[in-house]
């Protein structure tokens, strides 16, 4: 069974856009914590978090925990949806949908999504662990999210703990529950919301019948990555100039081209045959 570390932000392999996007969020409520004899209620820090998420550019509602009762419940619902919302919309090119739910509990619990609405395919999941102890989340019915342990030292605070996000393809038939399992003492946060995410192209004729043989040659490394440049070419997506006799092709996409690259021309043209040729000619 695997481990969950709980650390720092700065510590935490996420991207700097995520790493920014939570630090401003916490950096905001905490603001907001510090006026004196004003408690954050609930709807403040819902219009807080809409306007962060709004600012960071990820699309769809988020809703805070179901009782924040304190600021550093507020910090940690923040983080767990801006997470959870980060990892499909920006990681799976997945679009987020219906009303997401949220808690912060301990010991064993089901959260439901509810019905699924139209074109559900997948399910976005932010879950941070804020004692330490072993925590179990399945899916529907029974599908993995994660199995771990949290280590947690003890002068860690809600606020600093890192959060992490899952995307998972569903089948919604299957139902829509969040399931984790805990000590009863063992405290967490969880949020979990529907989502659409695109179906990655298929591969084409040319891609199979190069990796038909399980072996990549030179020539067809080159080929497939042409078609992949073309493809991205037609598109809109100029990969720059890349010189032939490179091992292994290092390109540069441009950042409103990487969901075109990872649903279309990539998986269509050159993901199999790039996959087959760096296992051959590791760097």
């Amino acid at each position: 069974m695997n481990d969950i570390d709980i650390t720092a932000p700065g510590d935490a392999p996420h991207s700097p856009r995520l790493t920014m996007m939570r630090d401003a969020l916490v950096e905001t409520v905490m603001q907001e914590a510090a006026r004196p004899h004003r408690r954050l209620t609930r709807k403040a820090f819902c219009a807080l978090l809409a306007a962060f998420v709004l600012a960071g550019g990820i699309s769809g509602g988020l809703t805070a925990a179901a009782a924040l009762g304190t600021r550093d419940d507020a910090v940690l619902a923040g983080g767990v949806a801006t997470t959870g919302a980060y990892d499909m919309t920006e990681g799976q090119h997945g679009t987020l949908l219906g009303a997401p739910v949220s808690e912060i509990t301990s010991g064993p619990d089901s959260l439901s999504l509810g019905d699924a609405p139209p074109g559900a395919n997948a399910v976005a999941i932010g879950f941070q662990c804020v004692t330490a102890g072993r925590f179990t989340l399945t899916f529907a019915s029974g599908l993995p999210v994660t199995n771990g342990r949290c280590r947690v030292s003890s002068d860690d605070e809600p606020s600093t703990t890192t959060p992490a996000g899952y995307s998972l393809r569903v089948d919604p038939s299957q139902g829509g529950v969040v399931k984790i399992v805990a000590a009863a003492d063992a405290r967490y946060a969880v949020w979990a919301s529907w989502a659409k995410v695109p179906t990655p192209a298929k591969p084409s004729p040319a891609q199979l019948a190069e990796i038909a043989d399980h072996k990549i040659t030179r020539s067809e490394y080159v080929a497939a990555f042409h078609r992949y440049e073309k493809c991205m070419s037609a598109a809109g997506y100029d990969l720059g100039q890349i010189p032939d006799n490179e091992t292994n092709f290092q390109y540069g996409i441009p950042g409103d081209g990487i969901a075109e690259s990872d649903t279309v021309c990539y998986p269509r043209e050159f993901e199999q045959v790039d996959d087959l040729w760096q296992a051959a000619h590791p760097q």
